[in-house]
């Protein structure tokens, strides 16, 4: 067996733009309700954009003859989750500051299914002391698209780590499983006589 390069779960780059698998901590952006702007702030969120989308978008810019700016891969907007640390996760307190919902607490044997990436819900995001990264949680009914213009503002100050590429994969892979799953209506059924 050919073996891997990848020596760890997480990694650093030189941050010339966003990545796919970037953990950003104090991450702020605005949400539109209403008639009204408003600043939210979430702890830690991973970017599960495709990376080579955002590669695309930040190689493609082009000036035509005319000098009007052309770019045929342009992506207006990352898709980001939230990651929640797993004691505010257990106590149910993860949607407090961001939506004012608590939910119920979770026990051990919730948690540790989660840690085994058991629950097709939830993804769990082992510690890196290094990176200053805690074990995380990532529910995946949450999630945002933030304009990628929006995160270029503080990216530089947010950005902690990058996930490597399989562990990234995973978790993209994993998210859109979740969301592509098909809703299957209640039905009651009857035993034929």
């Amino acid at each position: 067996m050919l073996q891997s390069k990848i020596e760890s779960f997480y990694e650093k780059h030189s941050k010339s733009r966003v990545c796919q698998g970037d953990i950003l901590r104090d991450f702020k952006f605005n949400i539109v309700a209403g008639d009204e702007i408003i600043e939210k702030e979430i702890l830690y969120v991973t970017v599960v954009s495709q990376d080579c989308d955002l590669d695309l978008n930040k190689k493609n810019n082009q000036i035509s003859d005319s000098g009007e700016e052309i770019n045929n891969q342009f992506l207006p907007n990352a898709l980001i989750l939230p990651a929640f640390t797993v004691n505010e996760f257990k106590e149910g307190e993860h949607l407090k500051e961001l939506y004012k919902v608590v939910q119920e607490r979770k026990n051990q044997k919730i948690i540790d299914k989660i840690k085994e990436q058991k629950m097709e819900r939830y993804h769990f995001i082992p510690r890196n002391l290094d990176f200053q990264i805690p074990e995380l949680i990532v529910d995946f009914k949450i999630h945002f698209t933030i304009p990628l213009g929006d995160i270029g503002q503080t990216y530089n100050e947010c950005y902690l780590a990058t996930i490597n590429e399989l562990f990234r994969e995973r978790l993209s892979q994993r998210f859109t499983t979740f969301i592509n799953r098909i809703a299957l209506p209640e039905l009651e059924f009857v035993a034929e006589q």
